[in-house]
């Protein structure tokens, strides 16, 4: 088939009957302003639907129209990544011999046709008309099985027999079994010099994570204030590049449709390059016929995810991401609302970034990290705790980190991702449950970097003890691999530096938080020896162990409470003087941590 001269679609539209020439109008001025296609304008503004668009543009390109989902391509023919089949904005149906079949939703121009057959082998090539979306949803059917192991190349996995995962579960438990019988056999025989020295180390703790929260106090304002340091001139909304939203859909009757839509539609971007994937269970009938009774925008695309991955975040999103056609993407999950300018703000972080001169050795920003408020922060307890640590880990320890050079877990979703460089790091671990911890080893080794935005997320904070310590527990083990990883650096001498930094954030997290509890069980024990036996505890080294306790809580209140203040108001401030408090929780979901440390395989899982 030649290629076609085309007529421009408003034009088209207009001679059709379809539009009138005002609509065609407005169209052509939205495309000035904000760029994209003149048929999206069209659609967006309800004056035409795809189905009219579309059959009017098979009659000028003498293309008759193709259903894709009574006759889906053949797919053998299907080859490629999904993303770059869909932003060719073709595929093959059916070929015999040298003849192929090709569905199309963009203008069959002659460099088209050539890659057509350049791309299918075939000579001759049959021309049909498909709608965008039809291409979109042919391709995700044919491929969804192919895509079932959703684990993008870019990391290594070393797997591994149950054997020699006991084995080495055995050995990792090995060192820990022989401490601790040490310690009780020492306890009995020499309790008192025991106890001084246990006091000993965790004062020590106490000191570093006291020492490194006044340094974080001083660095976060400084840390703050260079994120909008050279930032360029806002773009104007047609050189704004697209960007891709994943949202995994909640299952059954859980899915509020009408809402997560009203969320999303706040958001300030131009809907021509908005993209947004709302990934649900390919089985779920009851998620996926709600979805449709609410009539999302044309922006919004239902992507089904083959059984099996529903209800892992990672898995739905690295399948998401094998759709995903904008420059950078973002991962939400369900009930979050971003406020309206956060995908503007990323664009000038990335783009802030893109300016600074390379030759400085400062390295390439490879996501933005948006700040976590959430809307449930005095429900009870717990959240008010969640609330004050994250507000703290977002204005106090990212920051530093990025300053420092140092991998940070990636807490939470509102990640803001160079689409580009996510793909060659490998994307989400399916496997990792540890906070984003095996992402943010891989963008440090990549010598890569996080940058936090000081726009908001609001979600909802884990309300009930089990989540709450789930959540606990990931974080703990994600804060000792990168730590653990930044000590290795820093001992090959790759980054000198970085051993001291590693240390200090090791400090104020999980260690830290452990400190207090041992410490508070130190002195109980040697209270309650110092009346059995002769130890070298006295009541005044104990009445000074109280008050520099005292002096630690209070230091980590008042800086939490700071850190909480401009998100939450001075009622959840508060609640702030509980979080020390939390850090006897964090027994619980340290030991949960440990027994996950001493199972993880090479591999992570």
């Amino acid at each position: 088939m030649n290629a076609v001269v085309a007529m421009p679609i408003g034009r088209a539209l207009v001679r059709a009957g379809v539009i009138t020439p005002e609509q065609a109008a407005d169209a052509v001025a939205a495309q000035r302003a904000e760029g994209g296609l003149i048929g999206q304008h069209l659609i967006l503004a309800g004056a035409v639907t795809r189905r009219e668009m579309y059959a009017a543009l098979a009659k000028q390109w003498r293309a008759p129209m193709i259903d894709l989902v009574a006759e889906p391509p053949d797919p053998a023919l299907v080859v490629g990544e999904p993303h770059q089949v869909i932003a060719r904005g073709w595929v093959p149906c059916t070929r015999e011999e040298d003849v192929v079949v090709v569905a199309t939703s963009l203008p069959p121009t002659g460099e088209r046709l050539l890659e057509m057959r350049a791309t299918t082998g075939a000579s001759t090539v049959l021309l049909r008309t498909a709608t965008d979306w039809d291409v979109f949803q042919a391709v995700a059917r044919v491929r969804r099985e192919q895509l079932a192991d959703t684990r993008l190349p870019g990391e290594e996995v070393e797997g591994g027999s149950s054997a020699s995962r006991t084995d080495r579960l055995v050995r990792r438990l090995v060192g820990p079994v022989l401490v601790l019988g040490v310690l009780v056999v020492a306890l009995v025989a020499r309790p008192g010099w025991v106890l001084l020295g246990l006091l000993a180390a965790t004062n020590l703790v106490l000191l570093a994570g006291f020492t490194v929260l006044l340094a974080l106090s001083r660095r976060t304002p400084r840390a703050l204030a260079e994120v909008g340091e050279a930032a360029p001139p806002v773009p104007p909304d047609a050189e704004l590049p697209r960007y891709t939203v994943l949202v995994p859909g909640p299952s059954g009757t859980a899915w509020s449709g009408p809402a997560l839509l009203e969320h999303l539609d706040r958001i300030d971007y131009p809907r021509t390059k908005l993209e947004v994937l709302m990934l649900v269970d390919e089985h779920d009938r009851t998620a996926l016929e709600a979805m449709k009774a609410a009539r999302p925008p044309s922006y919004v695309t239902i992507l089904e995810v083959p059984r099996g991955l529903d209800g892992v975040d990672a898995e739905s999103f690295n399948y998401g991401l094998a759709f995903a056609r904008g420059r950078y993407v973002v991962t939400y999950l369900a009930g979050d609302q971003p406020e309206p300018h956060q995908l503007r703000a990323s664009v000038d972080a990335f783009a802030a970034d893109d300016s600074r001169d390379r030759d400085t050795g400062r390295r390439r920003l490879v996501c933005v990290q948006a700040t976590i408020s959430y809307a449930n922060a005095e429900a009870n307890v717990l959240t008010r705790i969640s609330a004050v640590e994250h507000a703290a880990w977002s204005a106090g320890v990212l920051p530093a980190a990025d300053a420092w050079g140092i991998a940070a877990p990636l807490r939470g979703p509102s990640h803001h991702f160079d689409t580009q460089e996510l793909r060659a790091l490998g994307a989400w671990d399916p496997e990792d449950r540890d906070e984003g911890a095996g992402l943010a080893l891989r963008v440090a080794a990549a010598r890569r970097r996080v940058e936090v935005m000081t726009s908001t997320t609001t979600t909802v904070a884990a309300d009930r003890l089990g989540p709450w310590v789930e959540e606990r527990t990931g974080w703990i083990v994600g804060c000792v691999l990168t730590t653990s990883a930044q000590w290795r650096r820093g001992r090959r001498g790759r980054l000198p530096a970085g051993t001291v930094a590693g240390t200090a954030l090791l400090a104020v997290s999980p260690l830290g938080f452990l400190a207090l509890p041992l410490a508070l069980a130190v002195m109980a024990t040697g209270a309650i020896t110092a009346t059995m036996v002769d130890t070298t505890i006295s009541g005044e080294l104990l009445l000074a162990q109280l008050v520099w306790i005292l002096v630690v809580f209070t230091v980590a209140a008042v800086l939490s409470g700071r850190a909480t203040s401009h998100l939450y108001g001075w009622r959840t401030v508060v609640g702030a003087s509980a979080a020390p408090l939390s850090w006897c929780l964090h027994v619980w979901a340290a030991a949960r941590a440990l027994l996950r440390l001493a199972r993880r395989t090479p591999s992570g899982q």
